[in-house]
């Protein structure tokens, strides 16, 4: 009787630039399990599984599906076999119904009868009560409908092995428990599932079983009852990473950040409604609440993405409500959103670091070295040993965080906005962004923080505020 599941052996990948990110991994999932893959940064966990899912093709090594070797040289070969990758920030097509992007390539037949087609995607979604707006067009989705519109798009497909990277990175506590109540359903009905994640406790209270990668290679494996949280930090960074600890700061009295009277009253967007705040050099506000709520429209509205109805924003002594995002960075902010719109994934790490700086060179020509020198200037401050002409996208989430994270800090801003910043990122480096930040405010600078987790901000910030 053939093995049931998936069975990966001897998977090895070595890049062209002689990078190896795996050496020899085997990895073993069964039918109806929830199995978590935990590592650091670059470790090789979404490296194996782009493998598995098709969009990387391994130098060595085989997967084997129920007793049936395979080897994929796309996703569209993975998902026939049913396999499929759900990113953070799933990729739906915009401008359609929700419903009509669902079923983008499971259509029964070449003729598309809109109303049978509607039926059949409300019927697997009442299956799995799923509470998606099916009329709606995509792009008015939060990110936890996002999810479950992509894993509806999935089960109408059949797939039956689901794996999921950082699902709960930008989801609320309700979100995230009504995301994993659904990974239970799916676990029970003989589907099986791989969760990358960095968050171990919230993780470890849902999977069945546990991987742990380090330096593209299996470290431990076993059920989830014999690891812990601190077990799991010992074993990938070799001693606890504990809360750091920071000088307190005394705020100047002047004003960095001024909000006052601020509404904001757009159609598709949660209502803002008389936010007030001030915000002092050397000082990190953490603003806290749900993805799809007021939280959105605050960040967005602070940072110039949309126009505030009434009030003002203040930065630096200059009124930029309604002014746009240059007139924001101009005003000396700086601003890492937590969605893909910060990265140009298709170029090289060079190209994403000049992004903002090429605006500030005043005549002539940006040349390679001076790019080049710049480039690794930003990769050595977050120790990352890539070069510049890397691909962005050939990077794993938590490295083009790092280096994102180090491309606006390094900006000459005195307001740092940044978006769900410890998402990807493994505890090392949350304690290492800490204290990045830490340094900035003793440096006279002032942090926003928009984020869905309260026990994070609690870490960064000297301040939170709700926003519902």
């Amino acid at each position: 009787m053939p093995n049931k599941g998936v069975q990966i052996r001897g998977i090895r990948k070595q890049f062209s630039n002689g990078y190896t990110a795996l050496n020899g991994v085997d990895f073993d999932l069964k039918p109806g399990e929830i199995h978590a893959l935990f590592g650091e940064n670059g470790a090789g966990k979404s490296t194996l599984m782009h493998i598995l899912a098709g969009f990387l093709v391994p130098t060595e090594g085989r997967i084997s599906i129920d007793g049936k070797e395979y080897r994929f040289n796309n996703p569209s070969q993975a998902l026939d076999a049913g396999i499929a990758m759900v990113r953070q920030s799933p990729t739906l097509t915009p401008t359609l119904p929700v419903w009509e992007s669902c079923l983008l390539g499971a259509e029964q037949s070449f003729w598309l009868n809109r109303k049978k087609n509607r039926s059949r995607v409300a019927e697997k979604a009442a299956q799995w009560n799923f509470d998606l707006p099916l009329d709606a067009k995509t792009e008015t989705l939060g990110p936890a409908l996002r999810q479950k519109a992509a894993i509806l798009a999935l089960l109408l497909r059949t797939v039956r092995i689901f794996i999921f990277d950082e699902p709960t990175a930008v989801l609320s506590e309700p979100e995230m428990q009504q995301l994993f109540a659904l990974f239970r359903s799916l676990r029970d009905s003989g589907n099986s599932i791989i969760l990358i994640s960095h968050k171990f406790e919230e993780t470890l209270r849902l999977a069945d079983h546990v991987s742990i990668l380090r330096q593209g290679n299996i470290i431990s494996r076993g059920q989830t009852s014999i690891f812990s949280p601190g077990r799991i930090t010992d074993l990938l960074f070799g001693t606890p990473v504990h809360k750091p600890e920071f000088h307190s700061i005394t705020p100047d009295e002047s004003v960095v950040l001024s909000v006052h009277d601020l509404c904001v009253r757009i159609p598709g967007y949660p209502i803002v409604e008389n936010q007030n705040f001030d915000l002092h050099p050397g000082r990190i506000l953490a603003c806290v609440g749900g993805r799809g709520s007021a939280l959105d429209t605050l960040e967005r509205t602070i940072t110039g993405f949309l126009p505030p109805s009434s009030g003002t924003i203040m930065l630096n002594g200059r009124n930029i409500a309604g002014q746009g995002v240059r007139s924001f960075r101009d005003a000396g902010g700086a601003y890492l959103p937590s969605d893909t719109s910060a990265r140009a994934s298709g170029r090289s790490m060079r190209d994403n670091s000049i992004i903002h700086t090429h605006r500030r060179v005043r005549a002539g020509f940006l040349s390679t070295r001076v790019m080049n020198s710049y480039t690794q200037s930003l990769l050595s401050a977050v120790d990352l040993d890539i070069r510049a002409s890397a691909r962005l996208d050939s990077c794993s989430g938590g490295m083009i965080q790092r280096f994102l994270l180090a491309r606006e800090c390094a900006e000459p801003a005195r307001l740092l906005v940044l978006s769900e910043p410890t998402q990807a990122l493994d505890p090392h480096n949350r304690k290492e962004l800490a204290k990045r930040l830490h340094e900035a405010a003793g440096a006279g600078r002032s942090v926003i923080l928009f984020s869905t987790d309260r026990n994070e901000s609690a870490m960064l910030a000297d301040e939170i505020m709700e926003i519902e």
